[in-house]
């Protein structure tokens, strides 16, 4: 089943809360920051929808997240492994990609 990703919500606890300010701004200024302004929003997921069972199956993955990863790896010539490594523990690859 396809489905959009949804825009992001302010976060109570997001990943600022956890870094303060300054390296926000630190990483906003960052290739991260210009990946996630520039990159993501053209990223088309209507694209993939045909590609998706209209009634089942669950709902997919952030199409946005995943094209996403596969930008991020191929730029920085990283393996499969090393891209889900990462996605789980570097900010500026979390920040990226909106996670």
């Amino acid at each position: 089943m396809f489905r959009k990703t949804p825009p992001p919500q302010p976060e109570m606890f997001g990943l600022q809360s956890l870094i303060g300010s300054k390296k926000m701004e630190r990483l906003e200024g960052s290739w991260a920051g210009e990946f996630r302004r520039n990159i993501l929003p053209l990223i088309d997921e209507e694209k993939f929808a045909e590609f998706y069972d209209p009634d089942q199956g669950a709902p997919n993955t952030s199409v946005r997240m995943l094209a996403g990863m596969l930008f991020i790896k191929d730029m920085d010539d990283l393996k499969d492994r090393e891209i889900l490594e990462h996605l789980e523990w570097h900010a500026q690859v979390q920040y990226a990609l909106g996670v």
